[in-house]
């Protein structure tokens, strides 16, 4: 099975994910949300086996929000300044 949580990270109890993906009663885990988030470099969470951890980018997006936040993106690319929705690599998504 794979464990999929898109909703709210402090509904899960990771020490039980983390056992069951240890012992196989969980193949693989998909993690958008965290119980704190940004989670710290030496959160266990970063160790968890055949685990992917999103950057908590799930949701409805409307074709009107693409737009608002292409702009916002756009504008501050082309006044020289880093884009609020920019990937932050040091802090783990």
């Amino acid at each position: 099975a794979t464990f999929v949580n898109v909703g709210r990270g402090a509904t899960v109890d990771m020490g039980a994910l983390e056992t069951a993906l240890r012992d196989g009663r969980v193949r693989r885990a998909v993690l958008d949300v965290l119980p704190e988030e940004p989670a710290a470099p030496d959160d266990p969470v970063w160790k968890l086996p055949r685990t992917v951890i999103t950057s908590h980018s799930s949701g409805i997006t409307t074709d009107e929000d693409v737009s608002v936040d292409f702009a916002a993106c756009w504008e501050a690319v082309t006044a020289g300044r880093r884009p609020e929705l920019t990937v932050d690599v040091g802090r783990g998504y």
